[in-house]
């Protein structure tokens, strides 16, 4: 396990380089979505939560062999699953709503697993002599939690998504018309908002067309966006995608993509950039499956 960490840390070092260098002679060990309207599942919206989970996730693995001690690596455990949980549940990265489900079940599922542990652990009141029996009540408390753990973390990750958008359209829906369109969308606080709520596009008239409504809807969220991040590279950069794969406008897209190069954008963006120059080369600014 740990030899297979050694190898993913090192591909994302020479990743990281190939994003400051600009040069990617090979695409394949990253998978970057920048089309909006996709139905792959693994797809992301923002990476941001994904790659911070991944490093969560490597500090688990670790945890075991370098501390040594029982109690205090219960408490990284359970710091760590909780650091794990709110990054999928307060974000909800994927474009496809039911892989935010299942990795926010799975995420509060390993909350309950450390809490088992530290209760296990540090057994409260239970003297020596009776710790065999605790530690049988508390395997069975552990597993008899583990289904509602999950369900109680997909549901909030459905909530979280549902609460976003329709807080922020009905805001939009009811505001005054002379209202700063800045100072609408309270519920906002990142252009990664801006994305999650926009998703609200992603309603299909049949398999080829989209609900002229939901992309209206959208396409007020993301002008929200623009006014209350305007030096956001990020959010340029998804208004430029959704123009290219919701409303068909390449070129006016493509212009807004190259105002995002000169907003200082990060690692990540410039990579999204870099695969919309590959697409725009090849001539595929079209809809992906």
């Amino acid at each position: 396990m740990v030899t297979l960490l050694v190898v993913n840390c090192g591909l994302c070092v020479w990743v990281t380089w190939c994003f400051k260098e600009q040069k990617f002679p090979v695409v394949w060990p990253v998978k970057v979505e920048v089309n909006l309207l996709t139905k792959r599942p693994s797809a992301l919206g923002h990476s941001g939560p994904e790659v911070m989970a991944f490093g969560i996730k490597v500090v688990l693995t670790l945890v075991r062999v370098l501390v040594g001690y029982a109690r205090v690596e219960a408490v990284f455990y359970l710091g760590l699953t909780l650091t794990l949980a709110w990054q999928y549940l307060r974000w909800n990265p994927h474009l496809v709503n039911w892989v935010n489900c299942l990795k926010g079940g799975v995420s509060v599922a390993m909350v309950w697993c450390s809490v088992a542990l530290v209760l296990l652990v540090f057994h409260p009141g239970v003297k020596q002599q009776d710790m065999t029996k605790w530690a049988d009540s508390m395997t069975l408390t552990l597993l008899s939690g583990l289904v509602p753990a999950f369900l109680l973390g997909a549901i909030a990750s459905w909530h979280m998504i549902r609460y976003m958008t329709n807080t922020a359209l009905t805001a939009l829906a009811t505001a005054k018309p002379d209202a700063p369109l800045k100072e609408i969308c309270q519920n906002i606080e990142s252009p990664k908002d801006v994305e999650v709520i926009a998703r609200c596009c992603r309603v299909w008239e049949d398999r080829y067309n989209l609900d002229a409504t939901a992309v209206n809807k959208a396409r007020q969220v993301i002008q929200a966006g623009l006014a209350m991040f305007p030096n956001s590279a990020y959010m340029v950069l998804l208004h430029g995608n959704f123009m290219i794969d919701v409303l068909g406008v390449s070129q006016s897209g493509s212009r807004r993509i190259e105002d995002a190069r000169k907003l200082d954008p990060n690692l990540m963006c410039r990579f999204m950039m870099f695969v919309r120059h590959q697409q725009a080369s090849v001539g595929i600014f079209g809809r992906l499956p």
